[in-house]
């Protein structure tokens, strides 16, 4: 386990909150087969985190979205902007290269997501909701 939620990382919305512990157990996913030494071929298993990671962080950001436009939050755009910033680099993935470097193609999804959970999440969307 790479990430452990802590309390300090809570925004005090509890469906966005539960939604940000989901992507860390997906990264936790990541690192736990990044650390599988007894699995050769990783493919299936890159792919279907990357999926899971795709098809949630949709639906996260969907949610987060929604609530910010019912509070009325000045910073929605700047917001989506991100969120589509995301999902184009989950997207850029290239199953041939996965395929090819399996362990560089988890290390590099750990360190982009990783990279967003600091800035973004216990960043922007901490500092958002305090407001």
């Amino acid at each position: 386990m790479i990430l452990k939620w802590k309390a300090e990382y809570a925004i005090g919305v509890k469906n966005i909150d539960d939604q940000h512990k989901h992507i860390f157990e997906i990264a936790n996913s990541a690192y736990d087969l990044l650390k599988n030494d007894t699995c050769t071929d990783k493919y299936s298993r890159i792919v279907q985190v990357i999926d899971d990671l795709r098809q949630y962080a949709r639906y996260h950001f969907q949610w987060e979205e929604d609530f910010m436009f019912k509070i009325q939050c000045a910073d929605l755009e700047a917001q989506k902007l991100e969120h589509e910033a995301f999902n184009r680099k989950i997207d850029g993935f290239n199953l041939v290269d996965i395929d090819q470097s399996q362990d560089q193609i988890i290390e590099g999804l750990l360190f982009f997501v990783l990279g967003w959970i600091v800035d973004h999440i216990l960043g922007r969307d901490k500092f958002i909701m305090a407001e």
